[in-house]
């Protein structure tokens, strides 16, 4: 049974506390060489990105279908909201 994320509330939650991770990841990295560090929070964010895209379903979507492997939201606005937060991330 595939995990399915619909209610808002729960995915503010999950953007909420994956943005902590990433600055804790970044913290606990410290001391280590900056490529290292770099890499490090990046591949957590990347990890992140990735699972949100694959169980995030709006409302509508219908959650028993796999989304197309290339789609990340159901639609534009979302995908805006998305790009905007991971972009701030990475800068």
């Amino acid at each position: 049974m595939a995990i399915r994320i619909t209610s808002t509330s729960t995915k503010i939650g999950y953007l909420t506390s994956g943005c902590v991770l990433v600055i804790l990841g970044s913290a606990m990295t410290i001391g280590l060489p900056l490529p290292v560090e770099s890499v490090v929070a990046g591949a957590l964010a990347l990890v992140l990105v990735i699972f949100a895209a694959r169980t995030f379903r709006a409302e509508d979507e219908p959650v028993e279908q796999r989304r197309p492997w290339w789609k990340m939201t159901a639609h534009r606005t979302s995908g805006v909201v998305f790009a905007l937060l991971f972009d701030s991330q990475a800068i």
